[in-house]
């Protein structure tokens, strides 16, 4: 690996603190991050820059939502309709879940390529779902980010100038029945998980689109624009895109670690977390298929898991709001409910579940921090602020299958993963509740400590951003 040059590696010495929660001051803060700026010419994101709102007629969006009508256009003329500032192909990444079903895919056309999600080079263990296990250093969390060789991998194998191309995910299917045990909706999951994994890396938002609703329902796209068969999609071509020419954009705020989310309870709006507001909102948008605010409320417990079965404890962040992702779904179409209506339910959480109370909602100024299991639904819940309403918003990438295995309190005390006092330790009364603000977890005796030896939880941690700080370092090898 080349040597970094003085002013990255004085960068990095700046980054340590410039996205952790322990600053001493706000004005070093504020020195630290225009320092970072000056040696680098590193433009370093807040949640308020990222985000994307939606026109109220999605059909009008060419990027973020966008809509059959308009990726029709495109396929039917890609030269004399593509985006402005866009000056590559159109590059379609299409998601099939798992069913017994006929899987659809878009056709290619001058200027169009379409991939399968599911070929090897997106599918492997070390990127599926673009998640994969990698040391944070308090766990060996399995939901990360891809690292960024792998990005680089996956993008240079297909072709794709994340620079230059439009890249849209896309459903082919949507397995969804409409029902609370099946809601539509669940593709988003994965196809937002995409726009996320690449904005953190630095890709523009002009570059990043998904499609509003599976295309082979609701008759939006004719017969002559789909095909049964992986044959007939592109070819690939190696490219030689790589992130490395992305190094001038950090939107690292995007994924929150564990730290940081500590923070925010404990701190509230004194948390002095670069790129952060003063005003944090959490989300949480576990809905359980069987009880819908199960999850949220940790009744009953073993409605939350672990890695592989009950959790050591169940509840939920201190002030969480409960924002369950199929409500921002239409369950008769599986597209996104209207603007209008997105608006109305950020604006008052009891429209979302009557868990909340009455009077809850967004405020202006506050960054929306989302999270879940493994921050999987909340991708849902997140596309819905982040990508429609311009919300700003975080993520908590590794969400409560970590918050809920890093136990010091434990009423077993063969259950407890960390010792008294660790700084990490979650399942106090001061960062974790149950039912809808009552203080503590509500704790799991059958709970399994060996389902845990896969995290490889470290006890002697002194961070949770190290997968973090690795990317970073990529940037500038």
């Amino acid at each position: 690996m080349r040597q970094l040059t003085t002013s990255i590696l004085a960068l990095f010495l700046v980054w340590a603190n410039v996205f952790s929660c322990k600053q001493d001051s706000k004005d070093d803060l504020a020195q630290n991050v225009l320092l970072a700026a000056l040696l680098t010419s590193t433009r370093i994101s807040t949640a308020a820059d990222l985000t994307t709102e939606s026109s109220v007629n999605y059909d009008d969006n060419q990027f973020g939502l966008v809509t059959s009508t308009r990726v029709k256009s495109w396929i039917d003329n890609w030269a004399a309709n593509k985006p402005s500032g866009i000056t590559g192909n159109l590059v379609i990444i299409v998601f099939n879940p798992n069913g017994s079903y006929t899987r659809q895919y878009l056709k290619p056309a001058a200027g169009v390529n379409v991939f399968d999600w599911t070929s090897s080079v997106f599918s492997s263990t070390d990127r599926f779902a673009y998640r994969a296990a990698r040391d944070n250093g308090i766990i060996n969390d399995p939901n990360a980010l891809p690292t960024g060789a792998i990005t680089d991998e996956i993008l240079q194998t297909y072709g794709i100038d994340a620079s230059k191309d439009l890249i849209v995910f896309a459903a082919g299917h949507d397995s969804g029945l409409g029902t609370n045990a099946s809601p539509r909706g669940s593709v988003y999951q994965n196809l937002h998980r995409g726009i996320y994994w690449l904005r953190y890396w630095g890709v523009d938002r002009k570059n990043l689109a998904v499609l509003n609703g599976a295309f082979d329902a609701n008759g939006d796209f004719p017969a002559s624009y789909l095909t049964t068969s992986s044959s007939e999609l592109t070819s690939p071509t190696k490219g030689s895109f790589s992130l490395k020419s992305l190094r001038s954009v950090d939107n690292s705020v995007l994924v929150q670690p564990l730290e940081n989310i500590i923070s925010f309870v404990k701190n509230g709006t004194s948390h002095n977390i670069y790129g952060i507001s003063s005003s944090v909102l959490f989300a949480d948008a576990r809905h359980n298929t069987t009880t819908t605010a199960a999850e949220f409320t940790g009744n009953p417990v073993t409605s939350t898991s672990g890695p592989s079965g009950a959790a050591l404890f169940a509840g939920h962040i201190k002030g969480s709001k409960f924002t369950p992702w199929p409500v921002v779904v239409d369950q008769t179409t599986g597209k996104f409910k209207s603007k209008d209506e997105l608006v109305s339910l950020w604006d008052d959480f009891t429209k979302f579940n009557s868990v909340n109370q009455s009077g809850d909602g967004f405020k202006t100024g506050q960054t929306i921090v989302h999270y879940c299991r493994t921050n999987a639904r909340s991708m849902v819940t997140g596309l819905s602020a982040f990508l429609i309403l311009g919300k700003p918003s975080v993520f908590y990438e590794n969400s409560f299958i970590e918050w809920s295995a890093l136990s010091a309190n434990h009423t077993n005390t063969a259950l407890r993963t960390l010792p008294a006092g660790h700084v990490y330790a979650t399942d106090t009364n001061e960062l974790t509740e149950s039912g809808y603000n009552t203080p503590g977890p509500v704790y799991n005796n059958s709970a399994s400590l060996s389902q845990y030896s896969v995290f490889r939880i470290n006890q002697e941690a002194t961070t949770t951003r190290k997968n973090l700080d690795e990317d970073r370092a990529y940037k500038f090898q």
